[in-house]
Order: C-alpha cells, then structure tokens, then sequence
C-alpha cells in the first residue's frame, strides 16, 4: 500500500510525500529510519478529517459527556445518552463511535478514525484514556474550545461593521461611477464647456467600465478563481501563512491558540515535547508549525524554552511567564493565564482599533463622495454662471 505522510526532519522543517509500505505501523517506521519524526499517516485516496462539530458544539459535547462519566455511567452508555439528545450527523456519528468502541477499539481510536473531530480533541481523549482520566481532560477540551469561541466572537463582533461599512461604500461608488458619472457625460457634450482635470478623469473611469463591464467582470471572475487555485496549492497556502505571520496581530492569534492548548496538554500529562508536537500537528498555519517544531527541537537539545518562545514569537511579556513557571514548577497555570491576558489586551487592542477604524471610515467615505459629487456639480454651476453672465 501506499501513503502520504507529513514529517519533519532533526532540523526543524516540514516535509510532505509518498511512501510504500505493509501498513501505518510499517510505514513510521520506514519514516524513522530516514531520519523523519512523522505526524500524520494516511492512505493514498483516504479523506483527510474534517472536522464536523463546531468549537461551541465540541465544548458542550466535551461538559456533557464528562459529567456522564463522572456520575459512574459507562461510555457506551453516555455514547446512547448523547446520541439521544443530538439529531442528523452528530447522532449516527456517535452510534458509530459506539459501535467500533465495542467491537474492541480504543476510544481515542475510534473518535480518530471518525474523521469528525479535531486532532486535540483526540490528542486529549487518547492522554485520558491512558492516565484514567478522561473526564478531567474532557474539562480541559470544554474550558479550551470555549475560549477559543469567545475570542473568535468578539473579534467578529469588533470586525463586522467596519467590513459592512468598506462593503457598502464599494458598491456605492461602483454605482455612481458605472452609471451616474456616465449619464453627464451628454450633457457636458451639449454644454460645450471646458471640464477640471478631475471631472474629466472620473468621467473617463466611468465611461471606462461602463463600456468594459462585461470584460472587467470576466477578468476579475477568472482573477478570484486563480487566486483561490493557488491559494489551495500547496505553495500559494505556504506563502500566505508566511505572509500572515508577519503580522504581529495575526501572530498575536495563533500564539494565543498555542499557549491555550499547550496548557490543556501539560495538564493532562503530556510532555513539553510531546505537546509541542502534537500542538503542530493540530495548526493550520505552516510557519507557526514549522516555528513549534523549531522550539521542540531546541527544548530537546536542552535549550531554554522561554527564550526559544520569545525567538519565534516575539512576546517578551509570554517569554517571561514561562520563565516563572518553569521556575516554580506550574508552567501550565502560568500559561494559561498568559493566554488569558493576550486574550484581554488583544480585545481592548480591537476596541480601539475599532472606535478609530469606524469614523475614519466614514470620513474617508464621505470625502471621496463629495469630491465625486463636487467633480459633476463643478462644470455645470460653471456653465450656469457663465450663462447668467456672473
């Protein structure tokens, strides 16, 4: 058979491609030999997970179930009790998740194999699973992902009007410059007056796409289409997450999402080592995955995870936090408040942001449609000045 396999190497980067072997098992242990730390494994023509619960749905599975499991409930019988309170999808899912757990499966296995949920959701279970403790960590997945929802909901809420606001502004002066404009344009003809330079320009532009609507709609149809191709390539995905990255706001949110999980992991047992791994093998970002395999490397080779952190990072206030709980012995409380107070400051960043981002909109709007309104209006109070002798 043969597999796809993502792998990195001793130094630090990120390798995809094919390799022939009996099974999964064989096939890490081909990886291995070649000097390859592997982190997913899948047959060629399998689907990659997708997962189908959202974050909110994923934390009120994760507090349901732990409080099934920890009232003494068996968990084929809390699978029942859940499936019985969902509907559509999520309920013949759990009946499959139920049905391969009795044929002999591990449970961290059997959600895995479902290619319904996210990787740290198993990472979790699978933890659970081994120490007895899934019901504990069940709270940690609970506590985690509703975080995650509560950041990404405020950042919507801060975001939408100014989105609105950009939306509707475009498709005004796409109005006025596709059809007003144009509609003076005789009448500049018949008044047989000298036009400003600026009137003479936004009457050119309309025209323009006036009578190139068809052509601009096509080029700009056909530019969408390519830019999302290369967005799913391979490459063109690489290049975004580089160039995203960039962004120390951006950067802001993925290192917050990292140090949530990255508390959740150490308290369910996992090593500093182990949950960096597993935390690259759950993001979606190449450069933060390539950047967590950096500091795994370096922590393994005995260097000082704080200033790794602040190296790929950049937050010296993160760098510091883990320092003191390395030295106290509580680095995943001193993590999970770090994520707490990014979270916090990046809220207070975009509330500002917002309170001068929406005037600032709408003075900009305002400016550019008086001044296309002045351009029409100038030659005719011209014209009428002149015709009344003035």
């Amino acid at each position: 058979m043969e597999f796809l396999y993502k792998a990195y190497a001793d130094s630090g980067e990120v390798e995809e491609g094919r390799v022939a072997a009996a099974g999964k098992r064989e096939a890490a242990d081909e990886l291995k030999s070649r000097g390859l730390h592997p982190m997913t494994i899948r047959k060629t023509g399998e689907k990659k997970k997708v997962s189908l619960f959202k974050r909110r749905r994923l934390a009120d599975l994760a507090e349901e179930w732990e409080s099934l499991l920890s009232a003494g409930i068996p968990v084929t019988e809390t699978l029942d009790i859940l499936g019985g309170g969902r509907s559509g999808k999520e309920k013949i899912l759990l009946g499959e998740i139920k049905a391969t757990i009795e044929a002999g499966h591990s449970i961290a296995e059997s959600f895995a194999g479902s290619r319904a949920f996210p990787p740290f959701f198993t990472a979790l279970l699978q933890v659970g699973e081994l120490s007895g403790t899934i019901p504990e960590q069940l709270r940690l997945a609970a506590a985690c992902y509703r975080k995650e929802e509560e950041f990404i909901a405020g950042m919507k809420s801060a975001l939408s009007y100014p989105v609105f606001v950009l939306f509707f502004s475009f498709l005004v002066f796409a109005l006025i410059l596709t059809v007003i404009l144009p509609s003076f344009a005789a009448l500049f003809d018949a008044l047989d007056i000298p036009l400003p330079a600026v009137t003479r320009a936004a009457l050119a532009l309309g025209l323009f796409l006036q009578e190139k609507r068809f052509y601009f709609l096509v080029e700009l149809l056909l530019g969408a289409v390519g830019g999302v191709v290369w967005l799913r390539s391979e490459r063109g995905k690489r290049s975004t997450d580089a160039f995203l990255f960039r962004f120390p706001f951006i950067r802001r949110l993925y290192l917050i999402r990292v140090t949530l999980a990255l508390s959740a992991l150490l308290k369910s047992g996992k090593t500093l080592s182990d949950a960096l791994a597993d935390i690259a093998d759950i993001t979606d970002n190449s450069a933060v995955k390539e950047e967590l395999l950096k500091i795994k490397k370096d922590i393994e080779r005995g260097g000082d995870f704080a200033q790794s952190m602040e190296r790929s990072f950049g937050d010296t206030a993160l760098a510091r936090m883990i320092h003191v709980g390395m030295e106290s012995g509580r680095l995943p409380l001193f993590l999970e408040r770090s994520a707490h107070l990014m979270t916090e400051e990046t809220k207070r960043k975009l509330t500002g942001f917002r309170k001068i981002l929406e005037p600032s909109l709408l003075l900009f709007v305002g400016l550019v449609t008086a001044a296309i309104i002045f351009s029409v209006l100038l030659p005719v109070f011209s014209a009428v000045g002149t015709h009344m002798g003035v």
